[in-house]
């Protein structure tokens, strides 16, 4: 289920969020880049969601976030990062709690999917993560019906709608394991 705006964002997911946010600008400075990234609400979603699949590619289908991913229209997302980034200041995007410290692998990866999205604009990015067979594009092209046993009727169906359907982390593990991020 999604989560309403007001639920408290777990901590893993916020440290990944903010750590991304305050790399952005110091990374654009430090690697002397001509044309600088700009972080996006939905590149920031993006960013998140390579850097779930590459450690779950580096620890064997073991997630780092606790939330789910949903097959929004622009890719797959966390509700809880729109809620709380980008509806609260959505012309520029500002760390939540400064004075997490995030785990050594965690900036690393961060630092390495910055590296590697430097070239890539957000279209593209987009384009390469919701292509087709991959785990956003098998959802939000699946079949939408939930089938529940209800005892005295049977299964009913009721119609899930595309922006409410999860995307397991088993299939974006499978998707990722033996593929390059980008």
């Amino acid at each position: 289920m999604i989560k309403e705006k007001n639920d408290q964002i777990p901590n893993k997911v916020i440290q990944v969020s903010d750590c991304f946010i305050s790399n952005i600008d110091e990374y654009n400075n430090s690697n002397n880049i001509i044309e600088p990234v700009i972080l996006s609400p939905i590149r920031l979603q993006k960013l998140v969601y390579l850097f779930e699949a590459l450690y779950m590619k580096e620890h064997r289908g073991k997630p780092y976030l606790p939330e789910d991913f949903y097959a929004w229209s622009h890719g797959p997302a966390i509700p809880s990062i729109y809620w709380k980034y980008i509806l609260a200041n959505p012309k520029q995007m500002l760390p939540i709690q400064d004075h997490i410290k995030s785990p050594q692998e965690v900036q690393e990866l961060i630092h390495y999917i910055l590296k590697l999205t430097n070239n890539v604009d957000t279209f593209d990015l987009e384009k390469n993560i919701n292509c087709k067979g991959s785990p956003w594009f098998e959802v939000i092209h699946g079949e939408h019906i939930n089938r529940i046993y209800h005892p005295y009727e049977g299964y009913i169906e009721q119609e899930i709608k595309p922006h409410e359907q999860v995307i397991p982390k088993r299939k974006i593990y499978q998707y990722y394991k033996n593929k390059e991020i980008l």
